[in-house]
C-alpha cells in the first residue's frame, strides 16, 4: 500500500474516510434523494468534503456533474456533455453519405444508443431521409428545441442524479433559470444535488417562487478534533508508521478544524520521513524527531501565491514605503509585512479585533516607531481587495469597518499565514 492510496488531499479516500457517523450526513442525502421531490442542498466551507460526501453516496455511474464554471448559455447542452450525449454541432457530423441523394445517422452515444433510436419518438423521423437544406436545417432545429426534454428523460429512467457544484458562482440570472428549468423535472423524479459555500442556500430559494418547500439543506460543519484525529490515527498503522500521540494532537491543531488539510499534512509528514509505501517493519516516531516548522512551510508553500501578493499589497507610484524598525533587532518590516506577521499570531480566530490587533502590531515595534490604526486600516482594505480579485464570493481575510473586526475564515490561508512567519529574525 502507497502513501497516495492512504492520504489523499484532494481526491476521494477510500483507507481514511471518515462517514462522521454522529453527523448523518450520508444518511440525510440519502433520504433526500430517495424521497425526492426536492434538491439537495449541501453547504459548508471551501474543501471540507461536500463533494466528497455526494460521490461516496452516489454510484459514479449514477453521477452526472456539472461544475459552475463549465455551464453554457444553455443549460441542455452542458448536460448533453456531461452525459457524452451529441449536441446539435455533432449531428452534423455524424450524416455520413450512403449515395448522392440520401444520408443515415449513424452517430453512436453511451450505452450503444443510435442517436436515431434515442430520439426516433421525438422528432418522429425514419433512419434514412433525403439530403436537402431544408430537412437539415429542420432537423437540428427540432434536436435542439427537444435536447432539454430528451436528456431529462432520460436522466429520470435511467436514475441518474444531476450535481451542480460550487453553484454559487453563478450570477443571479443564470441560477434563477437553472431552477425555473429544473422545477417541473423534480416534480417529475428527475434527482438534483446543489453544493455551495455556507449561507448560500438561499440562492436556490430566491431564484424562483415557490421552491422553499423543494429544497432539504444538508449543513456540514467544520470538524471536531476526534473527527480529525480518525485520519491519522487510521492511515499511519496502514503504512506502519506508529506516531506519538503529541504528533497526531500537534496536527490537528493545525489542521484548522478541515479534513482536506489532515490529508495534506500527513502525506508531506510520510514523504519527510522517506516513506513512499508500507514499511516491512513498525517505524516509531516520537515527537522530537518531527521538524514541524519545516513540514508546514512545505505544506503551506502550495497555497502562498496569494498570500505573497497580499503581503506585497499594491504597488504606489513615486512613494517609498515606510520601513519601522523592529524591537530590539535589525530588521525592518512595512506595515503589510507587519500586519501578515501579526495575522499569524491570530491564525487560529476567525473574528480578530481591531484594537487588539494593532496593539499587537505596535508590540513588534522599537520604542520610537508608532503605527496608527488608521494606516492599519487602510492597508487591511487594499489586502481585502486583493483577496476580492482572487474570489469575490469567498475572500480568505475581509475588514469590517463599521464594527472594526478583521475576519479569516479559509483554513488554508490561516495554515498558510501562521506558517509562513512565526517569528520575527
Amino acid at each position: 500500500m502507497r502513501v497516495t492510496e492512504v492520504f489523499t488531499p484532494g481526491t476521494v479516500p477510500d483507507s481514511t474516510y471518515n462517514k462522521r457517523q454522529e453527523m448523518e450526513l450520508e444518511s440525510k442525502l440519502l433520504k433526500v434523494l430517495e424521497i425526492g421531490g426536492k434538491i439537495a442542498v449541501i453547504t459548508g466551507q471551501s474543501k471540507i468534503g461536500k463533494t466528497v460526501l455526494v460521490r461516496k453516496v452516489i454510484n459514479p455511474e449514477k453521477r452526472v456533474e456539472i461544475q459552475a464554471k463549465d455551464i453554457e448559455e444553455r443549460l441542455d447542452v452542458s448536460i448533453a456533455k456531461a452525459l457524452k450525449y451529441p449536441t446539435d454541432s455533432k449531428i452534423i457530423e455524424t450524416l455520413e453519405k450512403e449515395d448522392q441523394n440520401k444520408l443515415r445517422i449513424t452517430g453512436e452515444m453511451s450505452g450503444g444508443f443510435t442517436f436515431f433510436e434515442f430520439m426516433k419518438t421525438k422528432l418522429g423521423i425514419s433512419p434514412e431521409f433525403q439530403k436537402t437544406d431544408k430537412k437539415d436545417s429542420s432537423l437540428v432545429k427540432t434536436f435542439e428545441e427537444n435536447l432539454f426534454e430528451s436528456v431529462i428523460q432520460h436522466m429520470i429512467k435511467e436514475d441518474r442524479v444531476l450535481i451542480f457544484d460550487d453553484f454559487h458562482y453563478l450570477n443571479r440570472d443564470q441560477q434563477r433559470d437553472i431552477i425555473h428549468k429544473l422545477k417541473d423535472p423534480i416534480s417529475r423524479g428527475l434527482k438534483v444535488v446543489v453544493i455551495l459555500i455556507p449561507n448560500r442556500g438561499e440562492d436556490i430559494v430566491t431564484a424562483e417562487k415557490d421552491m422553499d418547500g423543494r429544497t432539504k439543506i444538508i449543513e456540514m460543519p467544520a470538524w471536531t478534533e476526534s473527527e480529525l484525529r480518525y485520519i491519522p490515527e487510521t492511515g499511519f498503522p496502514l503504512l506502519n508508521i506508529k506516531c506519538h500521540k503529541n504528533i497526531i494532537d500537534h496536527f490537528v491543531e493545525n489542521s484548522f478544524k478541515n479534513p482536506h488539510l489532515m490529508q495534506d499534512i500527513c502525506a508531506n509528514f510520510c514523504y519527510q520521513l522517506g516513506v513512499l509505501k508500507k514499511l516491512d517493519e513498525e517505524k516509531s516516531i516520537n515527537y522530537e524527531d518531527v521538524n514541524f516548522a519545516r513540514l508546514y512551510r512545505e505544506v503551506s508553500d502550495e497555497n502562498r501565491s496569494l498570500l505573497e501578493r497580499i503581503e506585497r499589497g499594491k504597488a504606489t507610484k513615486g512613494t517609498r514605503r515606510k520601513e519601522h524598525i523592529l524591537k530590539n533587532q535589525e530588521l525592518r518590516f512595512d506595515i503589510y509585512q507587519l500586519i501578515v506577521k501579526a495575522l499569524g499570531e491570530y491564525a487560529h480566530k476567525d473574528i480578530i479585533e481591531m484594537r487588539e490587533f494593532v496593539t499587537t502590531i505596535k508590540s513588534y515595534l522599537a520604542e520610537e516607531e508608532g503605527i496608527r490604526t488608521s494606516d492599519v486600516a487602510g492597508t487591511l482594505n487594499r489586502m481585502v481587495a486583493i483577496a476580492k480579485e482572487d474570489n469575490e464570493l469567498e475572500p480568505v481575510i475581509d475588514y469590517h469597518q463599521e464594527d472594526e473586526r478583521i475576519v479569516m475564515n479559509n483554513p488554508f490561508f490561516q495554515f498558510a499565514i501562521r506558517w509562513r512567519r512565526q517569528s520575527i529574525e
